[in-house]
């Protein structure tokens, strides 16, 4: 029988892809710039793969380019990319089906001979304010309200190869994807802090650090689970950094470095657990508020929706947990959590 919400998705005609990748080949990357002016290097505060990225103007168009390639980014290194996900999903079409909720911004894909580089919009005055600045309220309905969106105008969404796995998603700072990454130098960035941060997790609560390192190390028990309830497609990084407003009110959403078939409340609980020091409202508001939107766009979440969100805010704790050095914030997620770690470390 399928899933509550399931039929009227399907009946929309939007439970997967409808077409296969382009046969036309991604351009070169200097046919992609060609006339390009005014390339300055650009450092967002709140970039954390590393990616080199510049400004440019091209036709009088304020543009934004990023470099990206195993070689030069670690995100995609850890999460097991070697496609430039963001280069398949605009190939796909999936930017365009989901631009009436949200805007990748990306103007083209080109091919450089060590990996990809993304063109963008320049929609610099449309994100949020960098740093840990509060997100607006009103802002942030209209977040949740798009995320919603996206969700329901791909529900049932079926996995497209080249697309991230939940698996690459949930094991980015996993023991043997770290080990693998050690392997190539001393490590920097995010993945140095994980250590430290899972010894303090543990000394702070033991029991739940326990259960979540068997997740960690076993991340079927996660994805098994969540493979029993709906799915859209999810983006996976709804962090302050990679979001902002148009004039006409819909969402900017950039960084599609994980976009796949997943469970839609992982978006919702990444963005509770990464904009956690931004957030103007209660988390119970955030979840509340997105299921609303979610019904209104016709999804029936009665019969799944607390078993997600359960499995959902477990996944976001395997990820980032061990960040969660404050006693009120780790406190809110011992209590949302401890109970199904518990139960899928068994």
């Amino acid at each position: 029988m399928p899933l509550p919400g399931t039929c009227k998705a399907l009946a929309k005609g939007v439970a997967r892809v409808e077409h296969m990748l382009t046969t036309t080949p991604l351009p070169s990357l200097d046919e992609l710039l060609a006339g390009a002016t005014d390339r300055t290097p650009l450092r967002p505060a709140d970039g954390l793969s590393m990616a080199p990225m510049e400004r440019l103007v091209i036709d009088g168009q304020r543009c934004v380019l990023k470099l990206v390639s195993p070689e030069l980014d670690w995100v995609m290194r850890l999460s097991n990319d070697t496609v430039c996900r963001p280069a398949l999903a605009w190939q796909l079409g999936l930017l365009d089906r989901v631009a009436g909720h949200v805007d990748a911004l990306v103007l083209g894909v080109g091919r450089h001979p060590d990996g990809w580089g993304v063109l963008m919009r320049d929609a610099t005055e449309e994100f949020l304010e960098e740093g840990a600045a509060p997100i607006a309220v009103e802002r942030q309905a209209g977040f949740l309200r798009d995320m919603a969106g996206m969700h329901a105008a791909t529900w049932g969404f079926e996995h497209v190869e080249g697309l991230a796995v939940p698996s690459d998603y949930y094991g980015l700072f996993s023991p043997d994807v770290l080990a693998k990454e050690a392997e190539r130098g001393p490590l920097t960035g995010v993945p140095s802090f994980v250590a430290a941060g899972r010894t303090a997790l543990a000394a702070a609560v033991p029991a739940l650090a326990a259960d979540v390192d068997v997740v960690t190390r076993d991340l079927g028990r996660l994805t098994r689970a969540l493979a029993e309830t709906p799915k859209a497609l999810v983006h996976h990084d709804w962090k302050g950094g990679n979001l902002g407003t148009r004039a006409d009110g819909r969402t900017v959403l950039v960084d599609w470095a994980f976009p796949g078939s997943s469970a839609p409340l992982a978006d919702v609980a990444w963005y509770l657990a990464c904009n956690c020091d931004r957030l103007l409202t209660s988390k119970e508001q955030v979840i509340a508020d997105y299921r609303r939107e979610l019904e209104t766009a016709g999804i029936v979440t009665r019969g799944w929706f607390e078993r997600q969100l359960d499995l959902a805010l477990l996944g976001a704790f395997v990820i980032i947990g061990w960040s969660k050095g404050d006693p009120v914030e780790l406190g809110w997620w011992v209590d949302r959590i401890g109970h199904v770690a518990a139960e899928l470390a068994c």
